[in-house]
This record gives C-alpha cells, structure tokens and sequence, in this order.
C-alpha cells in the first residue's frame, strides 16, 4: 500500500520548513478599503495595516464590517478617494523626512565652519542665518529664504553639533589606534593665548597604507607642570579609551624638563607604567 501513497499524504523527507504562499493584492480589494503596502493589506480609513495572511477578500469583509460597519456600503469611488487621501499624506511624510535630514545636514556644516573659524557660536544665529536668508530672499525668491528659517541655528544647538562631531572624530582615531599593529605618541606642553598651559598629545599610527598624525587630546593643565601631574593627566584622559599600550613603540617630546626628566618626567612614568604591565 505505501506505494499508492498520493504525493500530498506523504510525508516530507526535508527537513525545511514549508515556504508560505503570499496572496498578491487584487485591485478589486479597495472595494473593502484597503491598498496594499509592501504587500500587506492597509486600510485607508484608519491606516490600519494587516498581515499578509489577511490578504483574502473574506477576512478584509470581516476587517471592515467589524471596524467601520457604517461603511460597508459605501461605493468604490469613497474608498478612491480615501486612498488618494493616504498616498498624498505619504508622500508628504516622506518629503518632511528628507526635508529633515537636509536641515540637520545643514546645521551640522554651519557648525563645522564655526568650529574651523574658531568663531564664537552665536555668529550663525546672529550673523550667518540673516545673512544667508537676506541672498536667498533677493536671488532666488522669498518662498525659498523662508526655509531657512527651519535650520536650527542657536547658540545650544551649534555648540551641541560641535561636542558631537568631536567626540566622533576621537572614536575614529581610537578605532585606528586600536586597528593598527603599532603606533607612537609625542607629548607638548605649551601656553594659548591666556597664557594657559595646554598639554597636548599626538598619534601617528598607520590607516589604510598611510602613516596619519592626529591630536589624541588637549588639555588644561591643572597647577603647576611636573612630570607626574601630566602622567596622572594623562592616565585620567585616555583610561576609557582601552588603548593597548604595548602596541606603543616610541615616545617623544619637545624637550621640557617635566616630560624627559629621567626619574619623574612624563616619559619615565609613561614606560614605568607599561612595564609593570
């Protein structure tokens, strides 16, 4: 009898799991109020989006005569203009979405050239925005000058965009850091324009066949510059970037007594540090 098994009754000797059947959409389905979206039936009264199984003209009956039961009369022309409704509104969505992300594009460069220009932040709010809604206004027209003013611009906002993009610009260069086989440091203390003392630390490492150089830090230097104030400064700035020091080949400076002194400058208790790892 086994031989006269029908190909229906018997049993599977794969062990993948059945494909499912997708029911494609029938345009005579809007009569029930729904379109498809990404293959799946949406209503166009309640925006509604059902699973693909609910793609049958009898449970989308059901759908409707259960949600909207008063317009389960309703002729097909009520359901077109329905639909007409939901893809405009759609289509509006998308534009704000790609409207949003030119404006946050926008505000992310202006931040940008702020940042290289060493401007103070209120210029673009001030000083950039007018100056830029002022050419569109005349060149191109009035309606364009006027989307100008959705750029968020502030004071907050442009100090914000630049923190961001600089804490990303240090998480590139410790993602190379930590890529490349070797790299090595250089230490400068010096003063800024207050007559602050600044202690700085540059990389160079290798990246994509290239040897690169970038400032890993600069910071202030709290009290007075000795050798084991800039290593604790230093341990404190880079102990949550899980560099491995050992990866580190050389060391330079430019000379400073609190960074070469051979018992307590910087360097001595840099290479203390990673030989006692």
């Amino acid at each position: 009898m086994d031989k006269y098994i029908t190909k229906r009754n018997a049993p599977s000797t794969s062990d993948e799991p059945a494909k499912k059947k997708f029911r494609p959409y029938n345009n005579e389905y809007l009569k029930y109020g729904f379109i498809s979206l990404d293959n799946s039936p949406q209503c166009v009264v309640c925006f509604q989006v059902l699973s693909q199984e609910s793609m049958k003209p009898s449970k989308l009956i059901r759908q409707l005569e259960t949600n909207h039961p008063l317009l389960v009369k309703k002729p097909i022309d009520f359901f077109e203009r329905k639909s007409l409704f939901l893809k405009n509104q759609q289509t509006c969505i998308l534009k704000s979405s790609q409207n949003n992300t030119a404006i946050l594009e926008v505000s992310y460069l202006v931040a940008l050239r702020v940042a290289r220009e060493s401007k103070p932040h209120t210029i673009a709010e001030n000083f950039i925005l007018p100056a830029a809604i002022d050419m569109v206004n005349i060149m191109i027209g009035a309606k364009e000058a006027n989307k100008l003013k959705t750029i968020p611009l502030s004071n907050d906002t442009i100090s914000r965009r630049i923190n961001e993009m600089s804490t990303d610009v240090l998480n590139q260069i410790v993602q190379n850091l930590k890529s490349s086989e070797y790299f090595s440091i250089q230490f400068d203390e010096s003063t800024d324009v207050t007559n602050l003392a600044q202690f700085l630390c540059f990389v160079r490492y290798e990246c994509d066949g290239t040897i690169k150089e970038n400032i890993l830090f600069c910071k202030s230097i709290p009290g007075h510059a000795t050798g084991q104030g800039l290593f604790e400064l230093f341990i404190e700035t880079t102990k949550n970037e899980n560099l491995d020091w050992n990866k580190c080949i050389s060391v330079c400076s430019d000379g400073a007594r609190a960074i070469i002194g051979k018992n307590s400058g910087l360097i001595a208790c840099t290479c203390r540090k990673k030989n006692a790892r």
